[in-house]
């Protein structure tokens, strides 16, 4: 079993998925990315992954889509919502529907970095309490 995180992360803005790409490959994760709501849900019936970090608006598939199929398709997976039009409805509804957290654009890299770490953090536990009640 390996310790290294699976995270999948989803942004219509090729400079912003470029940046989170770079900085979350150098923290140490297995990336894939994608310009695609449409191309994530794809990926997430293909692969599993730890943590997802998607837009929240985008053409076509948004990221409250790319939620429900990541919590349908892998329960134990952390989705972390980014957005650049927030409102307290939309970060409401993005933590009912079971995001780990919600990440305001323009974000800062540090700011990404703690949150996905956190979310990391918990992926990590979940996965030794199952592996200590085998």
């Amino acid at each position: 079993m390996t310790d290294q995180i699976r995270l999948l992360i989803v942004d219509d803005e090729r400079v912003a998925l470029r940046n989170l790409e770079h900085v979350m490959r150098k923290e140490g994760y297995e990336v894939t990315a994608t310009q695609s709501g449409a191309n994530a849900l794809r990926l997430l019936e293909e692969q599993a992954f730890d943590i997802v970090l998607t837009d929240l608006k985008m053409e076509k598939v948004d990221g409250m889509q790319v939620l429900e199929r990541s919590r349908a398709l892998h329960p134990d997976a952390e989705v972390i919502m980014i957005t650049g039009f927030v409102t307290l409805e939309s970060a409401v509804e993005a933590m009912k529907r079971g995001a780990f957290s919600y990440v305001a654009k323009p974000f800062k890299l540090d700011e990404v970095r703690q949150v996905v770490r956190e979310a990391a953090e918990k992926v990590r536990a979940a996965n030794e309490r199952v592996v200590e009640s085998l």
